[in-house]
C-alpha cells in the first residue's frame, strides 16, 4: 500500500512509470495496484509509444512478459508509424522476440499495419526467411 503513492510521487503516470515497474517481479504488484485504481498501461508519451512499445525495443525480455502479464496490448499502435507493438521485432528481424510475441499470442497472420496483415506485408518484401518466421505454413513462399 506504502508503494502506490510512492509510484506516483516519483514518476508521473506514464510509460516510464509502467516500464519501471515492469522491470522486476518485486514492482508487479505496484503496477497492479495502478491498474486497478483506474490507470492505463497502454498510456503513450509524446512520441507516441507505451511501455510495452518500449520494451520491444530495448529488447527487454523479461519485461515484456511482466507487461504482459499486466495486460498491455501486443496490437497498440506506436510512434509516429502507429505500428503495432507486435511489429517492432519483425521491424528488426529479432527471431527471439518474435517467438516470445506468437508464445503470447500474436498470430502475424493475422495482425494488421495499414489494411494489410503482417504476413502480407512480409510476403510482398520478398523476405522469405523472415516469413517462414512468422508463418511456418507459408515455407518461406
Amino acid at each position: 500500500a506504502e508503494a502506490l503513492p510512492q509510484a506516483r510521487a516519483f514518476l508521473p503516470l506514464g510509460p516510464r512509470l509502467f516500464y519501471a515497474l515492469a522491470s522486476s517481479d518485486r514492482s508487479v504488484p505496484v503496477a497492479q495496484q495502478l491498474i486497478a485504481a483506474g490507470d492505463k498501461i497502454d498510456v503513450q508519451d509524446n512520441s507516441g509509444y507505451d511501455a510495452l512499445g518500449y520494451a520491444l525495443r530495448n529488447r527487454e525480455a523479461a519485461m515484456v512478459r511482466r507487461l504482459l502479464r499486466l495486460g498491455a496490448k501486443p496490437a497498440a499502435e506506436q510512434g509516429n508509424e502507429r505500428m503495432p507493438a507486435a511489429l517492432i521485432p519483425v521491424m528488426a528481424r529479432d527471431l527471439e522476440f518474435i517467438r516470445l510475441m506468437q508464445n503470447s499470442g500474436v498470430d502475424y497472420t493475422k495482425l494488421r499495419y495499414r489494411d494489410r496483415t503482417v504476413v502480407d506485408i512480409v510476403r510482398e518484401s520478398g523476405d522469405r526467411k523472415l516469413l517462414q518466421w512468422l508463418d511456418p505454413k507459408a515455407g518461406g513462399i
